[in-house]
């Protein structure tokens, strides 16, 4: 619980280069946990990033002790909202500070979270970024719907009707971009791209386990995906520790990636057979992590280059 919290907060102040192979060994084994890990140490990374006050370093202290969870409700600020005319969550000017209303559509352990690190739309159309007591009167978190998988989670949407936030409780804005403004110390630019590398050592090292009495060929093939693993995840961390990439690289970084997860998923369950299908089997839970790469935070960038990397993928038509 301290690896992400600053030194100055009672962390250990961890690289993020160290802190996000650690975050892919945790994919590896169990998605889930490296899901609401990441989402814990967003909301950590986005609080340290921002002008330090007495409430939020004692927020950060609690967290370094295990004390209290934190997450993270901003995709309505990034990925959740590009087709929507109206802003998801609004924040109203009062004279005691700011007044936030509407829906945030995704939250991982909202309902087991002490803290929420919220971003909105001000009347006016600028953002502002919060730390929101989930105790304050006005926070709704919904039931979790039932999902392909990660539904221990417990993923869902929040509601906010009324929620009154005093001015020591803004974190940044209003301003035009309020994440943009974000100067995380740590930020890892293609943190995305690490859970489903993850997922793709995992699914590899399960197939290797399943290819006792298999052919020369099989044994071949997961050595391929092996070996594809290994070059993809050295231009991860190569690239991503250069700081921010152009859209379109880092997209396409994130589409490889979500692809070698399905494949590598998918030759796992290929070589389990009928028993790989049972719910329980490594190989089927590989193949539903794989599903949800394709569908967390991915914006019209990953979303475009993804659906162009399978077309590509697509097998020559049989004569």
């Amino acid at each position: 619980m301290r690896w992400a919290v600053e030194r100055r907060f009672g962390g250990t102040g961890m690289a993020a280069m160290a802190l996000h192979r650690r975050y892919e060994q945790v994919a590896a084994c169990c998605l889930t946990t490296a899901l609401a890990w990441t989402q814990r140490d967003a909301a950590v990374g986005l609080l340290q990033s921002c002008p330090a006050t007495s409430a939020i370093g004692t927020v950060l202290q609690t967290l370094a002790q295990g004390r209290s969870w934190a997450t993270i409700g901003i995709s309505q600020l990034t990925t959740s909202t590009q087709h929507q005319h109206q802003p998801a969550v609004v924040a109203a000017r009062t004279a005691a500070g700011w007044t936030l209303d509407g829906r945030i559509p995704w939250v991982t352990g909202a309902n087991e979270s002490r803290w929420i690190v919220v971003g909105t739309k001000t009347t006016n159309r600028q953002e502002l970024l919060v730390l929101l007591p989930t105790s304050h009167k006005g926070v709704t978190p919904g039931r979790p719907p039932p999902m392909a998988a990660l539904n221990g989670s417990k993923t869902c949407a929040v509601r906010l009707k009324g929620v009154e936030v005093r001015p020591s409780l803004v974190l940044l804005g209003p301003c035009a971009h309020v994440l943009a403004a974000c100067d995380a110390v740590r930020r890892f630019s293609l943190t995305t791209c690490v859970l489903p590398l993850g997922v793709a050592a995992g699914a590899i090292s399960a197939s290797r386990l399943v290819l006792s009495g298999r052919s020369a060929q099989c044994r071949r093939s997961v050595a391929t995906l092996r070996n594809e693993y290994k070059h993809l995840a050295r231009c991860v961390y190569r690239r991503g520790s250069g700081g921010k990439l152009p859209s379109s690289e880092a997209a396409a970084l994130r589409a490889k990636a979500n692809l070698l997860a399905f494949r590598s998923s998918l030759m796992c369950l290929e070589l389990s057979k009928g028993r790989g299908f049972v719910m329980g089997n490594a190989a089927q839970r590989r193949v539903r992590e794989a599903m949800f790469c394709c569908v967390w935070s991915s914006n019209a960038h990953v979303i475009e280059e993804t659906v162009r990397q399978l077309a590509l993928a697509a097998p020559d038509a049989v004569p």
